[in-house]
């Protein structure tokens, strides 16, 4: 992901929204954040035991497009 930073330069949190999953992931689902801010230091996965989730680049087109707020 770091080498597309130039086309994709925010990345958003996906997880696995099932029984198991922990409240302090539940609640980075979906959470954007451009690729250099200091947060993905302490929650790039996996930041703990049995993580779930994942994360996905995405371009300032598909921000606008999908009305999400980095």
């Amino acid at each position: 992901m770091e080498q597309t930073t130039h086309t994709h330069p925010y990345w958003m949190l996906i997880a696995i929204l099932d029984s198991k999953k922990r409240p302090s992931h539940r609640e980075l689902h979906g959470q954007v954040f451009r690729h250099n801010d200091p947060i993905w230091q302490t929650i790039y996965p996996p930041d703990d035991f049995n993580c779930r989730l994942r994360v996905i680049a995405l371009t300032e087109a598909a921000i606008k497009r999908k009305g999400l707020t980095v």
